[in-house]
Order: structure tokens, then C-alpha cells, then sequence
């Protein structure tokens, strides 16, 4: 994102593109919560949102392509088309678009030519990596790295799962950093979030018994573990604002996951973390992991991911991309347009 452009062009830096790797960093065994888990509503007939679209040409190089939950998937490097009774729409298309609308008016005015308010010079691009299809929740990677006037404008990486079968957009917020690229959690659309599906005390003891969030509780002086996953949260901004981590517990950090894969009963989580300051300008993103029960109402699209019957989930990603993405550019300034 653009806002606040004038601070954010005195930043130089560049960057690597971040992997995602298949390692778990915890296997702790969560004691199975009582309480029954907050489920969206699956409809028996798909019914996505977005709007059919007539024309139905996909374009792009086919990455991959199944079938998950009676929608039809298919991925390519132009976008992620996902077809049902409703019709045909584009996954990541609207993402970027809309990202960019607002990045160019952010952009405008940042540079003056005899007094007149002209779009400063960028490439705004937006990558979208497919991690993970299991039932209707469709998982992915987007990455956001404008390129204005010769300098790298930011850089930023998140995971986001979504609902195909829920109403709504993906409605990012700018947050208070550069890059956070935050979900608004007022009102969260499509995307959702760990706890829609798993019990919270689940979530938070598998967090707590991760080595790295015990270094950073230990080395900010938290000497009592945080009953709440909210609470948890603030712990951890507190450690980031006195200097003991790089790494940010965002907090919309409940939506920033993806399936990797299924150890026994329980499935690993993979839950990004976006870098602090400075040190997102060279691509940073760190990755929890942790364990957690499966719930009855994921079982099933679990159990056709990981034997990659119907979807698949992340520690098959990398096979199945073989490092290809969907990539959007659009231009602002002298060459404005969008490729």
C-alpha cells in the first residue's frame, strides 16, 4: 500500500522473495476443548459471491487445477478462476485491482511539475501464491511490492484464507505501518479467522508452547502466560515497541494462516507474522507453527487435501507451483496503465 507516500519514499531497500517451508515449529498435544467451535455456515449448494463472469476466457499458463467442495478450481498465472453453479469469478483480479485504485489516488500529488499535482512514477505489482484448497477455504500467499521513482516503496507478505462460500470482499486496511496490509476486522467479508473454527484455548496453548513466543514473553518480562489470545497479542506488541522482536503478532493475526499439513488427529497451522519497521523492506516474514485438534465439520476436506483428492495443502505447495504465481502490475505516473 501507498499511504502516506512521502514518508514511505525515503526508504531504499530490496528484497527476496519469501518461501514458505514444511517444518513445524511446535507438536505440542492440546487437550480437546468441550466447547463446540464457531462454524460459518456452508451452504449445501455453493453459492459465491462475486459477480459470474460471462465472458469466462481464462488466460494465463494452468498451474494447477481440481475440484474442492463442488466448485472447480483452476489456477493459472493470470489469476485463480473458481467456477460453480453461480458461474465463473476471479479470486485474485479483484484483489489487486481494487488494491491499486486506492494505492494510485494515495499516489497522486507526491510530486509537483509547475505547480501542478501529478501521480508520482510506480509499478505497483501484487503476487498471489495458492497454498492451500480444503473444502470451500481457499489459502493463499500475496505479496505486495511497489517500485516508485527508483525506490522500492515498501514490501509486504501475508497469508489470507477465504470462504468461497461466504459473502463479502477482502477488505485490506492500511493499518498504522507501512505494509501491514491488515483485514479489517469489523468487517472481515470472505476472509476468516482461526477461531471460526478452532476453540480459542486450543489456539492459545498451542501458541504458548511455541519456543519462539516463549523467548519473546521471557525476554520482555511476561512472567504470567496471558489468558487470552487478545492479551497475548498486546504482550507481544509490547516486545515489539521496546526493541526485543522484529517480528509483528498483528492484530488481525487470527486471519493470517494456512493448513500445511495433518499430524494424527490434530492439523499444523502455518500463522504469518510481517516484520516490524526497516525490516520489511527486505522481504521478512516469519512463520509460527502449531498444532491444533481438527474439528469434526474440516475432517473430511482435510482428509480429501492431504491425500490431495479434492484440494491439497501446504507442504504440497511448492510441488504443485513449482514457483509460478499470479502477478498484477499497474502503472501510475508517465506510462500509466496496467499489465
Amino acid at each position: 500500500m501507498l499511504k502516506q507516500f512521502s514518508l514511505i519514499l525515503s526508504f531504499i531497500a530490496g528484497f527476496v522473495l519469501p518461501g514458505y517451508g514444511c517444518s513445524a515449529t511446535s507438536h505440542q498435544n492440546s487437550a480437546q476443548d468441550t466447547r463446540q467451535p464457531v462454524t460459518p455456515t456452508v451452504p449445501t449448494q455453493p453459492n459465491p459471491v462475486a459477480q459470474s463472469d460471462h465472458h469466462s476466457a481464462e488466460t494465463g499458463r494452468l498451474i494447477w487445477s481440481g475440484e474442492s467442495a463442488g466448485y472447480s478450481l483452476r489456477w493459472t498465472t493470470a489469476d485463480l478462476y473458481v467456477q460453480s453453479q453461480a458461474g465463473t469469478e476471479k479470486i485474485f483480479g479483484p484483489i489487486a485491482k481494487k488494491a491499486f485504485e486506492e494505492d494510485a489516488g494515495d499516489a497522486t500529488g507526491n510530486s509537483q511539475s509547475g505547480g501542478k499535482q501529478e501521480q508520482a512514477d510506480c509499478d505497483l505489482r501484487r503476487d498471489f501464491t495458492l497454498l492451500s484448497a480444503v473444502g470451500t477455504l481457499v489459502s493463499f500467499q500475496d505479496v505486495d511490492s511497489p517500485y516508485c521513482g527508483g525506490l522500492h516503496a515498501g514490501y509486504s507478505v501475508r497469508f489470507t484464507t477465504i470462504d468461497l462460500a461466504k459473502q463479502g470482499e477482502v477488505p485490506f486496511d492500511q493499518g498504522e505501518g507501512v505494509g501491514d496490509l491488515d483485514i479489517d476486522l469489523t468487517n472481515p467479508g470472505r476472509v476468516i479467522k482461526l477461531t471460526d473454527y478452532f476453540a480459542e484455548q486450543d489456539i492459545l496453548r498451542a501458541l504458548l508452547a511455541d519456543r519462539f513466543i516463549q523467548k519473546v514473553l521471557a525476554d520482555s518480562g511476561v512472567k504470567v502466560a496471558p489468558p487470552g489470545l487478545a492479551e497475548l497479542q498486546k504482550a507481544f506488541a509490547a516486545a515489539v515497541e521496546r526493541g526485543y522482536i522484529d517480528f509483528q503478532l498483528r492484530p488481525d493475526f487470527l486471519t493470517r494462516f494456512v493448513f500445511h499439513h495433518i499430524e494424527g488427529d490434530k492439523v499444523a497451522v502455518r500463522i504469518g507474522l510481517p516484520p516490524f519497521g526497516g525490516a520489511g523492506y527486505h522481504g521478512k516474514h516469519k512463520q509460527l507453527g502449531v498444532l491444533l485438534p481438527i474439528p469434526p465439520l474440516l475432517q473430511q476436506p482435510l482428509a480429501l487435501a492431504a491425500t490431495r483428492q479434492q484440494g491439497f495443502l501446504m507442504k504440497d505447495a511448492p510441488e504443485i507451483s513449482h514457483k509460478q504465481m499470479s502477478s498484477f502490475t499497474f502503472k501510475t505516473g508517465k506510462g500509466k496503465g496496467h499489465k
